[in-house]
């Protein structure tokens, strides 16, 4: 793991515990889509601007993780389970290049 930061590590492994145990689990993820997407209404509200203080690197760093978390959850049942999440991806996308790329590669199986 070389060049790989010891917060990005940190990042990897609470994601990798957070996937084992909440893969399914609809409540958790209606929570963190609901929290991410004010963090989202924020960063629009910037017109996606850099970040400049804590907060908005903290809303960027949220909106990703959370796109992140939902790029190991399993896929749900309910079509409007799914059409939100959907739609979260695509809210999200425009909050880093890397947000868009992850968004895109995972929203067909939502």
């Amino acid at each position: 793991m070389r060049g790989i930061s010891a917060q990005h590590r940190l990042s990897r492994y609470t994601l990798s515990t957070l996937e084992r145990g909440w893969t399914n689990d609809l409540p958790i993820v209606d929570l963190l889509i609901e929290r991410a997407m004010s963090d989202v209404k924020s960063r629009e509200a910037t017109q996606w601007s850099k970040p400049t203080d804590d907060k908005s690197f903290q809303q960027l760093a949220s909106i990703y993780n959370t796109v992140e978390f939902l790029s190991y959850f399993r896929a749900p049942v309910d079509q409007q389970q799914k059409s939100r999440i959907a739609a979260f991806l695509v809210a999200a996308a425009p909050n880093s290049s890397d947000t868009r790329l992850l968004s895109e590669k995972i929203k067909d199986r939502f």
